[in-house]
């Protein structure tokens, strides 16, 4: 037998995990805007950084972390990746959350493409910030979920 996905039926979820979903869907994108600013103070250490050009500035790096955690929780919720009553199993969360991160990558990629079509090559955010942010995202909202991730959400089978 394997284990159920939902909550069994006649039984409702306690007031804590619906807390606990909330406390995840804000710590996300705490998490998300957090990884953008955390890379950036990286890069400002390495020699390519210069900070004359318009792509250094530190309120492109903000509307980007807050835009990618915007997204984020967009597609989290899509993907259900807060729901209570039937949560994703915890062997989906790392797909799932590498699909977001994916395209919050590609989401970024392509802003920034358009963005130097229109200015004449101009780079909106250096593009290795957006990777390594995409990266960090992962791991870390990755961890997150599995923390959070009821036990029972293990496709395990049981033993007779």
């Amino acid at each position: 037998m394997t284990a159920t996905l939902a909550i069994e039926p006649g039984r409702r979820p306690g007031l804590g995990r619906y807390v606990l979903m909330e406390v995840l869907a804000v710590g996300d994108a705490c998490i998300v805007f957090g990884s953008v600013i955390a890379v950036r103070a990286a890069l400002v250490a390495s020699p390519l950084y210069d900070a004359a050009l318009p792509q250094w500035q530190p309120i492109r790096t903000y509307a980007a972390g807050g835009i990618g955690a915007a997204l984020y929780l967009m597609l989290a919720w899509a993907g259900r990746l807060f729901s209570v009553v039937r949560p994703q199993p915890r062997l989906v969360l790392p797909a799932l959350n590498l699909l977001n991160c994916g395209l919050l990558l590609a989401f970024g990629l392509i802003a920034c493409g358009r963005y130097a079509a229109v200015t004449e090559d101009a780079q909106l955010l250096p593009r290795r910030l957006l990777f390594f942010a995409a990266l960090l995202s992962y791991v870390a909202t990755t961890l997150a979920h599995y923390a959070a991730a009821p036990r029972h959400s293990i496709n395990a089978q049981e033993a007779p």
